[in-house]
């Protein structure tokens, strides 16, 4: 629900004609901030200690070399298939919002994702409670 409140609070006014257009956000950062997401993510350890030990081949050679291997070929799928993702992202957004301002649909997209979220959250708030509310049939 915190994040919902957080989005809709991020919604701004129509911008004035002459405001400046915001600093994209450095692309160290937005590389730092997905690769420290991605490392602490608990469900990739647990993906790769127990659905990748089913191709390793003890018979071909060290089994942790193996593991390391298949790995890292894992993450560079996800780099090439995440990187041609953004490349067309970036493309579909060139062509939808050629000559328009993007601010306005961000603004759009901000409030629907933060009604969204704080929809969610009070739906599973309450959820316990209206199992409780309602016999069983």
């Amino acid at each position: 629900m915190l994040r919902g409140m957080k989005a809709d609070a991020t919604r701004e006014g129509p911008a004035s004609p002459n405001a400046p257009e915001p600093l994209a956000e450095p692309y160290r950062a937005a590389f730092l901030q997905g690769l420290l997401t991605n490392l602490g993510n608990p469900k990739m350890f647990a993906l790769l200690t127990s659905f990748l030990p089913q191709f390793v081949a003890p018979e071909l050679g060290e089994i942790s070399t193996q593991i390391l291997i298949l790995g890292l070929l894992m993450y560079l799928n996800g780099l090439v298939c995440f990187s041609l993702l953004a490349l067309l992202s970036i493309a579909a957004r060139d062509l939808l919002f050629k000559g328009r301002k993007a601010q306005s649909f961000s603004r759009y997209g901000n409030s629907f994702a933060g009604a969204t979220m704080l929809s969610l959250g009070a739906w599973m708030l309450l959820a316990p409670v209206r199992f409780l509310l309602v016999p069983n049939r």
